[in-house]
């Protein structure tokens, strides 16, 4: 019997997951990393909306997200000179230096995971999951939802 995709990818999310946040365990936030990373990477600077957008996160939750790396000292909100009624995601230098370490981290996680496909293999799965990625972004599933509130690790 095939198992779902969906079950495989649930799988390698859990493990995905678990590497990364074993790699980052040693930081005072211990979820959102992503989001760091995608902010330490804007081309310019980006507001709650373009964010919430780009990562296909919902108002309220972004302001969750943007106010619980503000409290841990990795994010602040910079009013936009030109428009005083937005305001820019700006890392903290505490920010700029734990986004190294997070790249780092997805980067080694990326590895692991993909380790025993052939270089070629690689980039062929990659480009499928891509694809796969797309074909379902039409798909309604905002009402769903997934809590990661609090990642832990049993020891």
């Amino acid at each position: 019997m095939n198992e779902p995709i969906g079950r495989l990818f649930s799988q390698l999310t859990k493990r995905y997951i678990g590497i990364v946040t074993h790699q980052l365990s040693h930081l005072p936030i211990e979820r959102y990393y992503y989001v760091v990373h995608v902010i330490a990477h804007a081309e310019r600077p980006l507001t709650q909306k373009a964010l919430g957008e780009q990562l296909g996160v919902d108002k309220a939750s972004m302001v969750r997200i943007v106010d619980y790396l503000s409290r841990h000292g990795y994010l602040l909100r910079e009013v936009n000179p030109n428009d005083r009624r937005e305001q820019w995601l700006k890392l903290t230098p505490v920010g700029k230096k734990a986004s190294v370490e997070i790249g780092k981290a997805f980067v080694l996680a990326d590895d692991f995971c993909l380790n025993s496909l052939a270089p070629s293999c690689r980039e062929n799965f990659v480009a499928s999951l891509e694809t796969v990625v797309g074909q379902l972004c039409d798909v309604e599933a905002d009402e769903v939802l997934l809590n990661y509130k609090r990642i832990k690790q049993s020891k």
